[in-house]
């Protein structure tokens, strides 16, 4: 279970990502991706990702927790024909792919993006990863209406989340993989509804 610790910086983007609301509140655009350097042990697609900012700090605050949907192989390379170079999966970006990677990632720019990373670990940056996060707020979305659908129904509020269930639906509800998904992964309560307070 792998943590991974953004800077001060990218910690709205990730909020953006985690929580829909956040993210229109305040307006920040998600980041639903991270470029890493090589690790022994490479983070791969079905991990589960636990996100901090400012991790061995006593500011550390825990951002919230992910699974990795993909990863990709990137390198990032100084060039002689052009200021610099981006490869992912052992494909050379255009100029218009480098600017979505890198605001995907977070950055205003290509450039920006590029010297973050000079002044961050030196170019050239080889054999690194991007890491695709997928987006919980979405996946929470769908399994909501996956429940709402197999005729249960949620009360959701600002503090609690509660999946109500009667009483003859309890073995439906046991066996049912998006309400134990939504009470394991993402704290949902489960009630059982006595039938004399319908």
């Amino acid at each position: 279970m792998p943590s991974l610790n953004f800077n001060k910086e990218f910690a709205p983007g990730i909020l953006a990502m985690l929580d829909k609301n956040y993210a229109k509140r305040t307006g920040v655009k998600p980041k639903c991706t991270t470029i890493r350097a090589k690790r022994k042990r490479p983070i791969r697609k079905g991990d589960q990702l636990y996100l901090y900012s400012g991790l061995k700090t006593k500011y550390c605050q825990k951002l919230g927790e992910v699974a990795c949907r993909k990863t990709e192989t990137i390198s990032i390379r100084e060039s002689a024909a052009a200021f610099y170079e981006v490869v992912v999966n052992d494909v050379q970006l255009s100029n218009d792919e480098i600017q979505k990677l890198a605001q995907a990632d977070g950055f205003a720019s290509g450039l920006e993006m590029v010297n973050w990373f000079a002044k961050a670990y030196g170019l050239p940056f080889e054999d690194g990863q991007r890491i695709h996060m997928a987006n919980t707020y979405d996946r929470k979305y769908f399994c909501n209406k996956k429940v709402k659908d197999h005729g249960f129904t949620l009360q959701l509020e600002t503090t609690q989340k509660t999946i109500n269930v009667h009483q003859e639906d309890v073995e439906a509800a046991k066996a049912d993989r998006y309400i134990a998904e939504l009470a394991t992964k993402h704290n949902y309560g489960v009630q059982i509804i006595n039938p004399l307070f319908r």
